[in-house]
């Protein structure tokens, strides 16, 4: 059976099986918080912008698929020695640095150009944030593979 989603998921079958897990328990959760909203919103006649109701459990599924695949450890399944650690934290740095310096591009993009020294602040300030959090989601994933690994080795 051919799918587009197939295309976006991964080549080895272990990661792609955790990941569509993952997907399918993120939109049950997805669709269980849509649920307690619409409840919540008839009951107790509540007025919640609709915004905010469709965005909540697209961003609580979106953080449940990464956070879970992040901590499964599957990542990076050819790390197991020190030496393919210590090469894939290089790998890591750079590319989150690059991560963050493309994320402020396109942050002018969206906002254009810095016109004071708050606005540069503030740009400099998103590219400094997204570089820490994707370098800090990489390193940690890093480590569960690797403690993975190695005790897979090990046994």
């Amino acid at each position: 059976m051919r799918s587009w989603i197939k295309d976006l998921l991964p080549n080895d079958e272990y990661k792609k099986q955790k990941l569509l897990n993952f997907l399918a328990e993120g939109l049950v959760i997805s669709i269980f918080i849509s649920v307690v909203f619409i409840l919540t919103q008839t009951i107790f006649s509540l007025n919640m912008d609709a915004s905010i109701a469709l965005f909540i459990p697209v961003v609580v599924s979106i953080t449940y698929v990464l956070i879970g695949y992040v901590g499964s450890g599957t990542e990076f399944a050819n790390v197991a020695t020190s030496a393919d650690f210590q090469s894939e934290r290089r790998k890591i740095v750079g590319s989150s640095i690059t991560f963050g310096f493309i994320f402020s591009l396109l942050s002018i993009l969206v906002t254009g150009l810095p016109k004071t020294i708050g606005d540069f602040l503030t740009l400099a300030g998103l590219g400094v944030i997204a570089f820490v959090l994707m370098f800090l989601l990489n390193m940690f994933s890093l480590h569960r593979s690797y403690k993975k690994n190695k005790d897979l080795l090990d046994d």
